[in-house]
């Protein structure tokens, strides 16, 4: 008997057809209290991948004392899936299973029905969602769907990001982007390419800009450098490569508003290390020229009086070791003309401050999956007397011209 269409599936999907009918649904019925399985013939379940599998261990419900039919439905040349199921079935009569070609407890088949066996059997239940089985059949187990892990992520506080590319990060659900500071706003992110955050997880007022960077200016080693007067390059103090810390921190001749001006030049010495180190009330201003900046140790200052602005004409690297403790481990502004990335670890990485890096940010933390579904890898925040102990001289020069008497 050849399958009745039409019927509303309830049983999971069959692979394989008779004479071209594309893909096969199962239902159930039960006339007279045997359990009977039937087919509703749809579209494209020849070209479907499922009919070639080769080894297919479905359960069979509604076969008694029969758990499995194990084989594949190839497709023929004529475009007719058939069923080489070890266990053949009629497609009417599904009351029991073939097991190694030796039929059991069905009657209406025999070795010889392959030509009425079309398709059926190979995957009930596969792919598809769970099969309701008739009564007294086997109850299948549904298989559950994991939820997604949401890796590691960053975050900022009070603070605004502006991205030139793209803008990601991978916030779990109840947690945003950008959380509220003192004064009670989150900052505005912006970016330039894309981003995958939404209103709903970026923060709770939802800002976020699609904007493109629009400042002709370049801020990078050069910028700064050539910002400097003569009167400042005049005090620039030198750093000692073997005790970086104690150069930094004691000595040296101040301006003439109580910055200490510093600059390293790697043409001679290659890449410059800062240990760990507590600048207090100094304020610190390091140019580091032709190298590369590793930072190998927490950086910290007297928050409102203290000071460290780094400008690396290279990559900063923080190694993964820098991070965790329950507070800030870098404390300052870093600028650089490549890179900045924290380094692989499993540490959080707390700046209290600010970072800008031309060639472009690499977050390379990962906390692991139960600390990743509350707890960012890298937090930013915003550190408003960093900014307002910024040097002036950094700062836009424009000249007035005023026409005078003589």
């Amino acid at each position: 008997m050849l399958p009745v269409c039409g019927n509303p599936p309830a049983c999971g999907p069959i692979y394989g057809c008779h004479n071209g009918e594309a893909s096969c649904t199962a239902y159930c019925h039960i006339p007279g209290g045997n359990p009977i399985y039937d087919v509703t013939c749809g579209a494209q379940c020849i070209t479907s991948a499922s009919c070639s599998n080769p080894h297919c261990s479905e359960p069979i419900y509604g076969a008694p004392g029969q758990g499995q039919c194990n084989g594949y439905a190839p497709v023929n040349p004529d475009g007719q899936s058939q069923n080489h199921c070890s266990a053949c079935k009629r497609l009417i009569d599904y009351r029991s299973c073939t097991v190694n070609g030796n039929i059991e407890n069905d009657p209406d088949c025999s070795s010889n029905d392959d030509s009425s066996c079309y398709g059926v059997g190979d995957c009930i239940g596969g792919g598809g969602g769970t099969p309701t089985p008739p009564p007294g059949g086997p109850t299948p187990t549904p298989t559950p769907t994991p939820t997604p892990a949401p890796g590691p992520w960053w975050q900022v506080k009070d603070s605004d990001v502006q991205s030139a590319g793209d803008l990601l990060s991978n916030v779990p659900t109840g947690s945003y982007f950008g959380t509220l500071g003192t004064g009670g706003y989150p900052g505005v992110p912006a970016y330039g390419g894309s981003t995958g955050l939404t209103g709903a997880n970026v923060s709770s007022v939802g800002w976020l800009v699609n904007s493109s960077v629009t400042n002709p200016k370049t801020y990078n080693y050069d910028y700064f450098a050539n910002q400097i007067p003569d009167e400042i390059t005049a005090v620039m103090n030198s750093i000692n490569p073997a005790d970086v810390a104690a150069s930094l921190t004691s000595g040296g001749t101040p301006d003439a508003n109580g910055y200490y001006w510093y600059k390293y030049d790697g043409a001679t010495n290659g890449a410059l290390s800062i240990p760990a180190v507590d600048f207090g009330t100094r304020k610190i201003i390091l140019m580091v020229d032709n190298a590369d900046l590793n930072i190998t140790g927490n950086i910290d200052l007297t928050v409102g009086q203290g000071l460290f602005v780094v400008i690396v004409k290279g990559n900063i690297s923080v190694d993964p070791g820098v991070g965790g403790g329950g507070n800030h481990n870098l404390a300052g502004l870093y600028f650089a003309d490549g890179t900045f990335s924290d380094g692989v670890g499993s540490s959080q990485l707390w700046v209290r401050g600010s970072v800008v890096a031309n060639g472009g940010i690499s977050m390379q933390r990962d906390l692991g999956l139960a600390d990743d579904m509350t707890t960012p890898s890298e937090l930013f925040v915003y550190a408003p007397d960093q900014i307002l102990l910024f040097p002036k001289v950094f700062g836009a020069r424009r000249i007035s011209w005023k026409e005078v008497a003589p």
